[in-house]
């Protein structure tokens, strides 16, 4: 016989692409007649029983040899299980249509379960199958039967024929495979309903064949007696919706068929269905020793109970709540909402109606009374059934906790719907819905009760803001029940156990800032009277509740207008006394007396406590927290307590700390120093540092310290105090010191009393006519004009300099900012991309605070640096990578040591993630040429890194003609590089000097609109960026032009500051070279100079015997002899073995200033030597 010579149909694995699709036709094709369809029927079968005894016969046909045929067939007869499934898959894979044999063996051993081959072959045997099914097996769309084909069309030949008939046998057999899936859904072992619900979702997700029987199927088991199972299919079914999200609808309905059991009616089935699916819906829980089975007559005439349900309402209701909606989703939201009210009701009628009806929350029950662990009363029912209830001295009744997670998880769903779902206050399903929620918070624990409060506070407060006209007393209603039931519940005793206690102070807070000014304030003054009753009574031993609420007060009383008339108008004679028993606090007369009820507390035994009641009585702002853990006992015993960690175990020798260190799992064996692998997790303990209370921690050297763990801010550090105490101590009149005044070079801060750079003029009559309006016709010939028009035109945009900006900073300003950075760079600029911030340290910190995920997350800083960045990262928990700037060359930045800080970093699992580029340099005031830039771009590029640019001192350039400044975003946009850039820029530096403004700005550059969002997000907790830096910004970016009547007075003050700076620089510089053992590089920027010491081995060893730093020694010397402040090399980082200090060049006298150095730099060699 040759090769496929009586085949009609050829073999082949994807045979649903074998046959071409039949051409379209203009006219409909006339129905078949029944016997016309039963001899095509049988046709069909015979070409396909002939086709495949022809496959059979022919070894040529299934393209292997006689031998190999002859090998598969002894396999499947006699071969192990993996062998079988092997053999009977290849055949299948090679031609399914004439292998209909080989299905049939794989459907009977997945059929077989317990019998000779056990549940394992069964669910190897249906993996085969799964497997083919998905692997191309079946087609994308749903099969067909034979008779729903178009069977008169002109086209069909034979071969079409034996494809339609192997369709149709195909799917009767699928249907076969779910029949096998549902009972094997059923079984008693939990693996194998695991390994079912994958089988079900993996069908379900890639194949729509029979996908409402599928997802019946899987949706059922959320109801499954074992949790894992439950929780497995709720996964399942959330990933279904990530692949397919418009099936949220129907996994929605068939979620709520599952937990709301409808009695449905008899339905015809889809069309093509023929079998139907026993036991659709979830059964009752049966005894553990009672077998399940899928069609046993008890499980069916078994009676249908509520409570059979609760676990697939439980997790049904968690599925609910992490589907992703969107705003086109309103009518899923519907239904969720729909369906969450429903389960509501359905356990309210469970656990909280009696017999006849009425509510057991307020019904009088007789029995005898005790109390629980928490003083609660319990009432017992005698012989009533149900479950007990725990009463609170209130009256609040409490559900005992059976449904508490669901009616949580209930709750979070609703609030999650409600957004998505936009109901008007006048629908009707909604005002039995809010009877629900009213009805939870008299019948549910406190926590639920007020997880409903917060709730009904949304709804209500929504409602308000958009009811209409006709809905207006519905809405009304709703928010005085509301307030009634918030009334009440803040003589709940439970509180004071609660574990939501900031969720209701914030609750309270909402609630009493959103009432503000309706019913002349007398709803919300009663709300906080009684609050602070609540709190005078000592919130029920729960100190730190009590100093929550006075905050919580501090801040209404502040921003609720009339509120704290409270505190000081006196008693009206003639108003209506106070009435605390009223149960609604519109009549309760609460402003009738001073709030009397406050003074108790100015004498509680707690300090912070009568500190903050004092403050409140005396209108003092307070220096209360908002969060409560700072008042419990566990934090106040903290401060007097030092946890010493366990001891890392030891190599080696014997006793506790004996042993080798354990490895973090068994991929990494026990630690030991000798392996040379490095870096490891390690179990069990820390290892042997200088605790920060032991006399070897203070003798540690700076070097000695992690430069990622020393968060010592060394401008303002040992010597910055030590010369405030100077300072005031040279008041005195015989202060007995050396000197007549401290010089301040340890810091740039240009204005600052001795350094005494003056202000530029135009930026402080802004800021003056900003703050002040009126000075304008108050001095009108003081003001230039264009002085004048920009403080209107910032007026006009913010309103008063006192208000509260855009988050992101002034639109105005920002759109300044962008044109400032296109002219300067000469290219565009998107203002959105720009954050005004409070000073460019307040940019950097929050930024890393953003990159740092975590403790292995490594930022290349340059050494030297501004301690701001180490100090940052320990804050942060990050680590620093110290690449080294050479002062040989004049402080340049190396690539090559760049990069091999990154590669160092590598080896001791670092993530290297962001590089930080100070430019020019700060402290050594170096700037970077634009070929180094490039190359430095170029290697974030390479490795992927977020480069930050601090760039604040562009404007302190001393010689510019030879060291221009060019920025990288600049660079950037030239090499067109895809790099993340964050430059940043402050007024605090250049001619300005604005330090204590506290403005600046960052520009993102490369940075998606998502990553944008997060970081509006982040900077709007703040709220906004101080208004007066903002400004300053807006006039150091935007001075006065040529033909401004300000811009000649600013052209010579900013000429004369920059003429000073440079000429002081280069006067420093020489003379600090002449100086025996001092080099110091001419900066070219910035404002300081960083001189290299050399320091010989006398003056270290005294050093050492001080307990000082070599070059700290130095500098306290320094500061002790002449009064000149400067600032220790090892608080920027340095070499090991080389010693700096930095000093600022905007001291004034500079001759004077420069021979106090020199005076005190010969005396220390002349005791010391070189």
């Amino acid at each position: 016989m040759q090769k496929n010579a009586k085949l009609v149909f050829e073999p082949a694995p994807l045979w649903h692409a074998a046959v071409p699709p039949l051409a379209p036709l203009q006219a409909p094709l006339p129905a078949v007649a029944p016997d016309h369809l039963a001899s095509l029927a049988q046709k069909a079968r015979d070409l396909h029983d002939a086709d495949v005894r022809a496959f059979q016969a022919s070894a040529a046909a299934s393209n292997a040899s006689s031998s190999e045929t002859t090998f598969l067939a002894k396999i499947i007869q006699s071969g192990t299980l993996s062998d079988r499934l092997s053999a009977l898959t290849l055949l299948v894979q090679g031609s399914p249509v004439h292998n209909t044999r080989a299905l049939e063996t794989l459907r009977g051993m997945a059929e077989r379960g317990k019998g000779k081959g056990g549940r394992e072959e069964s669910l190897k045997a249906l993996r085969c199958v799964v497997d083919w099914w998905v692997g191309g097996g079946a087609p994308d769309r749903k099969l067909k039967y034979f008779r729903d084909q178009p069977l008169n069309h002109p086209g069909v030949t034979d071969r079409v024929l034996v494809a339609w008939y192997y369709e149709d046998w195909l799917k009767k057999y699928f249907f076969a495979i779910l029949q096998i899936l549902e009972n094997l859904s059923l079984d008693p072992l939990q693996y194998v309903r695991t390994q079912c619900i994958t089988f079900l979702y993996t069908l379900l997700r890639d194949k729509p064949e029979q996908e409402q029987n599928l997802l019946r199927l899987l949706v059922n088991k959320l109801g499954d007696v074992e949790k894992p199972i439950c929780a497995r299919a709720s996964y399942h079914l959330l990933q279904l919706l990530q692949t397919h999200p418009s099936m949220k609808t129907v996994v929605v309905r068939e979620i709520i068929a599952l937990v709301l059991r409808p009695p449905a009616p008899p339905s015809a089935p889809a069309k093509g269905t023929h079998i139907r699916f026993a036991d659709a819906e979830p059964r009752p829980k049966q005894k553990k020793k009672q077998k399940q089975k899928p069609k046993s007559a008890s499980a069916s005439a078994a009676p249908e109970k509520k409570s059979g349900n609760a676990h697939a309402r439980y997790y049904a209701t968690i599925t609910f709540n992490q589907i992703v909606l969107t705003p086109g989703d309103r009518d899923v939201a519907l239904k969720l909402i729909e369906v969450y009210f429903e389960m509501f009701k359905e356990l309210l009628g469970e656990d909280a109606v009696g017999e006849d009806g009425e509510d057991a929350a307020v019904v009088e029950e007789q029995g005898d009374v005790v109390t629980d662990k928490k003083g609660r009363v319990k009432v017992r029912e005698g012989k009533k059934k149900g479950k007990g209830r725990v009463r609170g001295a209130a009256g609040f009744a409490e559900i005992e906790d059976v449904h508490s997670r669901l009616v949580s998880a209930i709750l979070t769903g609703v609030n999650r719907a409600l957004p998505f779902a936009k109901i008007d206050a006048g629908d009707s399903g909604l005002n039995k819905h809010i009877d629900t929620l009213f009805l939870i918070t008299h019948t549910s624990t406190f926590n639920i009760s007020l997880q409903a409060l917060v709730l009904i506070q949304q709804i209500s407060s929504t409602l308000s803001s958009s009811a209409s006209a006709t809905s207006t007393s519905t809405s009304k209603s709703i928010v005085d029940r509301y307030y009634r039931t918030l009334y009440e519940s803040l003589l709940d005793i439970r509180l004071a156990a609660s574990s939501k206690q900031a969720m209701y102070l914030n609750l309270l807070f909402k609630s009493i800032k959103a009432d503000a000014g309706n019913a002349n304030g007398e709803r919300v003054k009663a709300i906080v009277r009684r609050f602070v009753q609540l709190l005078a009574s000592g919130g029920s031993g729960a100190t730190e509740f009590v100093a929550g609420g006075l905050y919580l007060l501090g801040e209404l009383f502040g921003t609720v207008p009339g509120l704290r008339s409270l505190l000081n108008e006196p008693a009206d004679p003639k108003a209506e006394p106070y009435d605390p028993r009223k149960r609604e606090p519109l009549y309760a007369h609460a402003s009738a007396s001073p709030l009397w009820e406050l003074t108790p507390l100015v004498r509680h035994y707690h300090p912070a406590i009568a500190l903050h009641a004092r403050q409140l009585l005396a209108a003092q702002p307070l220096t209360a927290s908002a969060d409560l853990a700072q008042n419990t006992l566990a934090h106040f015993l903290d401060r007097f307590v030092y946890r010493n960690p366990k001891k890392a175990r030891r190599e080696g020798g014997t006793g506790a700390g004996a042993g080798a260190a354990r490895g973090a799992s068994a991929m990494q064996p026990a630690a030991s120093a000798g392996d040379g692998t490095g870096v490891k997790l390690v179990r069990g303990g820390v290892g042997d540092p200088a605790l920060m209370n032991e006399a070897r921690f203070l003798q540690t050297r700076v070097q000695d310290v992690p430069v990622d763990q020393n968060v010592e801010y060394a401008v303002r550090g040992e010597l910055a105090i030590k010369a405030e105490e100077y300072r005031i101590k040279l008041k005195e009149k015989d202060h007995g010191l050396p000197f007549d005044k401290v010089i301040s070079s340890n810091i740039g801060n240009p204005q600052q009393k001795g350094l005494d750079q003056p202000p530029i003029t135009f930026t402080r009559q802004v800021a003056a006519l900003v703050e002040y309006p009126a000075l304008a016709e108050l001095a009108p010939h003081v003001f230039p004009r264009d002085v004048i028009a920009r403080a209107r035109e910032i007026l006009d945009e913010v309103g008063s300099i006192g208000a509260y900006s855009h988050s992101q900073g002034v639109p105005l300003i920002r759109n300044n900012v962008a044109k400032f950075i296109e002219d300067r760079d000469g290219y565009p600029c998107n203002p959105s991309n720009i954050f005004l911030t409070a000073g460019a340290s307040a940019g950097v910190s929050l930024l890393l605070g953003m990159l740092i995920n975590s403790p292995n997350c490594g930022v290349l800083i340059p050494i030297p640096q501004y301690p701001l960045y180490t100090a940052t990262l320990a804050q942060y928990n990050g680590r620093a990578v110290p690449y080294y700037l050479d002062e040989s060359s004049g402080w340049s930045t190396s690539v090559a040591s760049v990069e091999a800080a990154i590669e160092k970093a590598s080896k001791e699992g670092i993530e290297t993630k962001v590089l930080v580029i100070i430019n020019p340099g700060n402290p050594t005031g170096a700037l970077l040429d634009e070929a180094t830039q490039t190359q430095l771009v170029e290697l974030c590029e390479k490795y992927s890194l977020v480069l930050l640019a601090d760039e604040v001192y562009q404007d302190n350039l001393h010689q510019r003609d030879q060291y221009p400044f060019t920025s990288f975003k600049k660079v950037v946009m030239k090499t067109q590089s895809p790099i993340h850039l964050f430059s940043f820029h402050s007024i605090s530096k250049g001619v300005f000097g604005e330090c204590g403004r506290r403005g600046g700005y960052f520009e993102c550059m490369n940075i998606s609109e998502e990553i944008i969002a997060q970081i509006y997000k982040m900077v709007s907790v703040g709220l906004c960026p101080p208004l007066s830096g903002q400004i300053g910004v807006d006039c150091m970016i935007r001075p006065p032009k040529p033909g401004d009547e300000s811009y000649d007075l600013w052209e010579k003050e900013t000429s004369t500051i920059h003429e000073s700076l440079a000429s002081r620089t280069k006067i420093m510089a020489k003379r600090l070279n002449s100086l025996p053992g001092v080099s110091c590089v001419d900066s070219p920027g910035a404002l300081y100079l960083h001189p290299k010491i050399t320091l010989s081995e006398k003056a270290v060893k005294a050093a050492r015997e001080a307990g000082k730093e070599p070059d700290v020694f130095y500098a306290l010397g320094l500061l002790d002899r002449t009064g000149i402040c400067v600032t220790p090399g090892s608080g920027f980082g340095q070499k090991e073995g080389e010693w700096h200090y930095r000093l600022t060049c905007l001291c004034p006298g500079t001759e004077e200033y420069v021979h106090k150095l020199a005076e005190y730099h010969g005396e220390f060699v002349e005791k010391y030597g070189l």
